[in-house]
């Protein structure tokens, strides 16, 4: 994986982890520059996608996969994206407030929540990308 990956450069090192979906590891590389996505095949060791995020500052946070939709969900520093877990196209996105995130994102099926510890609020979508607005 580390191969896979290439140099890592932010303040505070590594704080994603990898999720395993299927035969697939995914990894979320958020970086000062140059951030990307990366997902390997977890027997081979090969790498089956690498979605390039030059737009996005470093991060935290650890991907979600929406198995029922085949979607893996990252939260950023421009908001949350959905890529296809075969492709690593993005399907969807919602703009964020441009800070640096560390917040995991979760689900309850229906709706996907961010919480920003800076403004004590929480981010809710619908599993479209679609703002269903913030919790204070």
């Amino acid at each position: 994986m580390a191969a896979s990956a290439g140099s890592f450069s932010n303040n505070y090192g590594m704080g994603s982890s990898p999720v395993v979906h299927g035969e697939t590891v995914f990894l979320q590389c958020d970086l000062r520059k140059e951030s990307f996505i990366v997902a390997v095949d977890k027997r081979t060791g090969r790498v089956r996608w690498r979605a390039t995020r030059p737009a996005v500052l470093e991060g935290w946070t650890t991907p979600l996969i929406l198995p029922e939709s085949g979607e893996l969900v990252a939260v950023s520093s421009n908001g949350i994206e959905a890529l296809d877990v075969i492709t690593g196209k993005v399907r969807w996105s919602l703009q964020g407030n441009n800070g640096i995130m560390i917040p995991t994102p979760v689900t309850e099926r229906k709706e996907i929540d961010r919480y920003d510890p800076r403004v004590r609020a929480t981010d809710v979508s619908d599993l479209g990308g679609n703002r269903q607005g913030t919790r204070f």
